[in-house]
């Protein structure tokens, strides 16, 4: 009795971590890769390790653009889930924010290919488009990453993207138009637990930022 009282409640936090996902009479596992040994993992690793694992990848670039002006530093916050759909293989979506002073913020969805190299080192492709941008009225766009990670929570990242936005020129034509832009960033990614710290902590300072301006005016 009390060994299945003791189940009852610790079975919705095992789940989370796939150490509880079928009954005492269910025939053991294959192999190890079908068992898995989390079933959601904040540590990424191939299906040996986990199922499915979370990204909250923050990154700082130094940003190159075909339209001159504004500062090359940029920020960028990807959070989303990766899942393993074979043992070197992995698929996931994200949801990504970047800011940079001459573009402002971008939010928008991503879509992302990762290629297990070995247990910790890894290689992740991805495109997304921004969907809310700050400065002007968002367009569909192509938004890349190239990432090389040597280990499971840091990364060396390319992001190649054709940025197209709409620009108001009532004072001249009297209509708007879309005006695009090739730009090309270079940077670090972190993720796992410092990429989380340094994403709430990055969001902490913005806010007070913004708080401060408001009171200023």
């Amino acid at each position: 009795m009390m060994r299945a009282i003791a189940r009852s409640i610790a079975a919705p936090l095992l789940f989370s971590c796939g150490l509880f996902t079928a009954a005492e009479s269910a025939p053991p596992p294959a192999s190890v890769a079908e068992a898995g040994t989390c079933a959601l993992c904040w540590r990424a690793g191939p299906i040996e390790h986990c199922r499915a694992m979370t990204l909250t990848n923050y990154g700082g670039y130094l940003q190159h653009s075909t339209v001159p002006g504004g500062e090359p530093l940029r920020v960028v916050a990807d959070w989303g889930v990766l899942v393993n759909v074979s043992a070197r293989n992995a698929v996931g979506a994200s949801l990504f924010a970047s800011f940079d002073s001459a573009d402002g913020a971008i939010v928008g969805p991503a879509v992302h290919y990762r290629r297990w190299l070995s247990s910790t080192q890894s290689l992740d492709l991805s495109l997304g488009t921004p969907i809310f941008t700050s400065d002007y009225e968002a367009v569909l766009s192509a938004y890349g990453l190239i990432k090389y990670n040597p280990t499971h929570w840091a990364g060396f990242a390319v992001r190649p993207e054709w940025r197209r936005h709409t620009s108001s020129d009532f004072a001249y034509n009297g209509h708007s138009s879309i005006r695009s832009s090739f730009v090309i960033s270079a940077g670090v990614e972190i993720g796992w637990m410092p990429g989380f710290v340094l994403t709430v902590a990055s969001g902490a300072l913005g806010l007070l930022a913004l708080m401060a301006i408001a009171d200023g005016s």
